[in-house]
């Protein structure tokens, strides 16, 4: 497989700062590594992904690539990895899909 595993066990490295998120480290522990493993098993089966497969290369790069897809195409994010996305807009503190543009 192209992308790393979690060295066999549900973990991510490349967890942000929590401090005052209201996010337990368990909790995002447990929605980022579900998210990791749906996109690494896209990737086996189809040899592509819903995100940018770069984002397989690291958890850091995985958080990375989801924080930009959660600014820049949030409703795709959300209708793919709609738990990483609620995650995301709680630990941001905003909600890109309810955004109004000018």
């Amino acid at each position: 497989a192209r992308h790393a595993r979690l060295n066999g066990v549900n973990t991510l490295n490349g967890v942000p700062d929590l401090s005052g998120s209201g996010i337990s480290g368990a909790e995002w522990m447990r929605v980022m590594s579900g998210a990791w493993e749906r996109t690494g098993a896209d990737w086996d089966a189809y040899g592509e992904t819903e995100v940018d497969d770069y984002a397989l290369e690291s958890p850091e790069e995985f958080f990375a690539v989801l924080s930009e897809h959660f600014f820049t195409i949030p409703a795709h994010l959300d209708e793919v990895l709609p738990e990483a996305y609620a995650l995301l807009a709680r630990f941001y503190r905003q909600d890109p899909l309810h955004w109004r543009h000018a």
